[in-house]
Formats: structure tokens, sequence, C-alpha cells
């Protein structure tokens, strides 16, 4: 039992459920066990922003290629919304192409025309016969395939868009999830690691004082660590709930605040106070 309980992560397991152990427990951790636990907590803090974003339905795709899907007016829609559509295919008889000041909407475009517009330099939004590209000055050009239930008939140019949206998310889904978790994984960690650095940091200005028994830095990050982990779980139930990242954060935050509150009543920070509750509970 003595070996079991010395074990990572056992120890740490161990050592975030009461105030008491939390604080008896400081010492537990090496540097590297307690950079485990920052990534184990940023990881749970994380799962929320990966679901989220894997059960998204819709994608602003406007906000990215703003200039190729405004190009989409009444016009455009009425003439793609008379195509027929069958098994991701969009059957074009007679190839056409609707031009405007802001650029240009071909339909049925064959690889050539493809090519013509590409060279040219022009906001396009090409339609083929299994794909559709957005073209714009400045950004990537974006190709993407037809689903088995593509059909713009009877769409108006909100409809359209909102299609063609979320035709380019079902094809990058897999990369948005990526992106989005990671940005914000790599944010999450930034203000987890400030949060630890900065309490740890005051309490280890408190050594040599007679307010706590802390002696060392790392033994104040071993705590912060302990106090910190209830409210992260807390934080990522709260995020599976309701997705709102800056919330999840106050969420930590307040609930770090008040575990070290409850440490604060339970043994003064103090470890003579601490030895004073297991002798009453001896």
């Amino acid at each position: 039992m003595y070996v079991l309980r010395d074990l990572f992560p056992v120890n740490y397991f161990k050592s975030i459920w009461t105030p008491s152990k939390i604080w008896g427990n400081r010492h537990e951790l090496k540097w590297w066990q307690m950079l485990i636990v920052v990534l184990f907590l940023n990881g749970l803090m994380t799962i929320p922003v990966t679901i989220n974003y894997a059960n998204m339905t819709n994608f602003p795709v406007t906000d990215y290629y703003p200039q190729s899907m405004h190009l989409v007016d009444q016009n455009v829609a009425e003439n793609l919304a008379q195509l027929r559509y069958a098994d991701g295919e969009m059957l074009v008889d007679s190839p056409q192409t609707i031009e405007s000041d802001q650029g240009l909407v071909a339909i049925g475009a064959s690889d050539d025309d493809v090519a013509k517009i590409l060279a040219s330099g022009e906001t396009a939004l090409v339609f083929q016969e299994n794909q559709y590209m957005l073209v714009e000055p400045g950004a990537p050009t974006a190709t993407v395939l037809y689903t088995k239930d593509f059909d713009l008939s009877g769409l108006d140019a909100t409809g359209i868009q909102a299609s063609l949206s979320q035709e380019w998310l079902d094809q990058n889904r897999v990369l948005v999830v990526l992106i989005f978790s990671t940005v914000i994984s790599a944010i999450l960690l930034a203000m987890s690691l400030f949060l630890v650095g900065v309490a740890a940091l005051m309490f280890y200005m408190t050594k040599g004082s007679p307010l706590t028994s802390i002696e060392t830095f790392k033994e104040s990050v071993n705590l912060i660590l302990n106090a910190m982990t209830l409210p992260t779980v807390i934080a990522m139930v709260y995020g599976l709930y309701q997705f709102d990242v800056a919330m999840m954060a106050t969420v930590q935050t307040a609930g770090l605040v008040f575990m070290l509150l409850l440490v604060m009543w339970k043994t003064r920070f103090r470890d003579g106070r601490l030895d004073e509750y297991r002798l009453l509970e001896a």
C-alpha cells in the first residue's frame, strides 16, 4: 500500500479531494509529473472545444470568402435552381458564365475554363459537374466536392450560400476541428500556465513568514495544481453542457480561489494546523 500510494498518478489523484490532502500532499509531485498534470488539465478543458466543433452544423464560409460567396445573387440563384442534380453531380446542359462588377460565376465550367479563370486572378465562383470552387484574390482557392445529396434546386440566394457552406464544412470538418481545437487549446494552456505561475508565486513570496509553511516554489506549484483539478473538471462539465470558453475559464479560476479558501479554512496554510486536525481525527 505504501508503494502504491507513492506512485504517479495515484499520488496525484489522492491529493485533490479534500482541503487537507490538497495542502498536506503538496510535496508529492516532481517537476516532470507536474508538467504532465498541466497538460492533463488542459486536455480536460479542450474536450468541450473538440466536441463542439465536431458537432458543428454550419460554418460561416462567407466570412472567409466574402467576395466569392456574395456573387450568389438572385439571378445566379434562379439559374442554379433550374438545374438537375443527381448522386452528387450538377447536370448542366448548356454551360454559362454570369459576369458582374464583383466577379463571375461559371456554371458547368470545363477544366480549360477553370484554368483561364485562375490565370485571370478574378474573383469567381465556379461550378463543375462534381465540385465547386471559390476563387478570390489573396486567398487560397477552395475546391469542394459535392456530397451525394447535393441539390440547389428551389433555393434562393441565401439558401444556396447556406448549402455551399454546408458542403464546405462536410469536406473540411476534420481540418476545422483540428485548427480550432489546437488554437483554443494553446490559448487555454497559456492562461493555465499564467494562472498557476502567478498563484504559486504569490504563495512562494510568503516563504519565511509566519503566514504559511511554504518553503519552495515547487511545492507552491504542486499546491495550486492539486487545488485546480476539481474546478477544472467542473469547468469541463459546464463546457459540455453549455459551450463557452470564457465562462469555462471563469469557472476554473473562481473554483481555484474557492478551493484555496477551503484549504486556508482547514489548515491556515500551516502544517501545524493540519497536524492538529489529524490528532483530533485520530
